[in-house]
């Protein structure tokens, strides 16, 4: 994966990133998966209390302006792939974290008007958005900064304690 395959895609204020050529969602992993929103999905009801007559107050339970998710060119493939032959393991959502994670930021929203007994719909938003992935696999930046360690150590260069 580099800057060339990588397609960021808001489809409706949901986040997903997708390969060239492929049609997974490789942002589909992103904690929690279950009972409430995930932080991908953005929508004006996040941001309004229960009864959409003022702000959230706490009283809906969803990610504000600030949030994170995981993705990796994985997914789809070797986790959770239509070969799977089972539910996504903790070990392989560590691996998926481990190739690359984002931070979105809203910085600024509009919502439709406050009115009690409906949802709130975004209007307008804009955001920052950091990503970072890894360019190399997992095995082989292991083993160059153990590597990068013993030269260093060797050389009395660290400041390793």
């Amino acid at each position: 994966m580099n800057s060339n395959t990588l397609h960021i895609v808001f489809k409706l204020f949901l986040l997903t990133f997708y390969e060239r050529e492929r049609t997974e969602n490789l942002t589909r992993l992103t904690p929690p998966l279950h009972f409430v929103p995930n932080p991908r999905d953005i929508e004006g009801w996040h941001f309004r209390n229960a009864n959409n007559t003022g702000p959230n107050d706490g009283s809906v339970n969803a990610p504000q302006e600030e949030r994170e998710f995981i993705f990796s060119p994985e997914i789809g493939g070797t986790i959770d792939g239509p070969q799977a032959s089972h539910g996504v393991t903790t070990e392989e959502a560590d691996r998926v974290e481990a190739f690359g994670h984002g931070h979105l930021q809203i910085t600024h929203r509009e919502l439709s008007p406050p009115q009690a007994g409906e949802k709130a719909r975004i209007l307008a938003m804009k955001f920052r958005c950091t990503i970072v992935w890894r360019q190399k696999a997992l095995e082989e930046m292991t083993a160059n900064a153990g590597n990068m360690r013993s030269v260093l150590e060797d050389s009395g260069k660290t400041g390793v304690q």
